[in-house]
């Protein structure tokens, strides 16, 4: 349990999560109300059709270093990016890391957690997140870098002499 008690050196993460700034108004997403949003959280947990593109939703939670749930919300592992959202006094809350900012990502029976670096928006910490299906979410997560790579490794750049 030392590296869970190292998320941003404090035990309590908590603080985070009440000061995050980024926000998104209710318009902008797919279902429309509060409640139904909230249903849509607790039936999600596999891979959707969303605006012809497929994007890999999980219900998860947020746990803190002592493995206590924080919040509960969507995971969503799209093209460059995890995304975590969940609601917090009638507002939706959006959590983003960028793939190219994690360190390690791993995953047993019910939990995925990963390392985040200091290239992310939310700093270097560790995060744990409570799931039905984490392997799953490992492979689409696997799926998502490895198709990056090989866009990296295949691109040709085209430079001024």
């Amino acid at each position: 349990m030392g590296l869970v008690n190292s998320v941003n050196k404090s035990d309590d993460l908590q603080r985070l999560f009440d000061k995050t700034e980024t926000r998104v108004k209710m318009s902008h997403h797919p279902c429309g109300s509060l409640k139904s949003f909230v249903q849509f959280l607790q039936s999600i947990n596999e891979s959707i059709f969303y605006k012809k593109k497929w994007i890999s939703c999980f219900s998860a939670s947020l746990l803190n270093c002592n493995f206590k749930e924080i919040r509960q919300g969507l995971l969503i592992v799209r093209t460059y990016d995890i995304k975590f959202q969940y609601v917090h006094n009638d507002r939706i809350v959006v959590l983003l890391w960028p793939l190219h900012g994690l360190r390690w990502y791993g995953r047993n029976r019910s939990l995925f957690l990963f390392e985040s670096g200091s290239r992310c928006k939310l700093g270097p910490g560790l995060f744990v997140f409570k799931c039905k299906h984490p392997q799953k979410l490992i492979a689409c997560l696997e799926k998502r870098i490895n198709s990056l790579s090989y866009l990296y490794h295949n691109t040709t750049f085209i430079t001024k002499s």
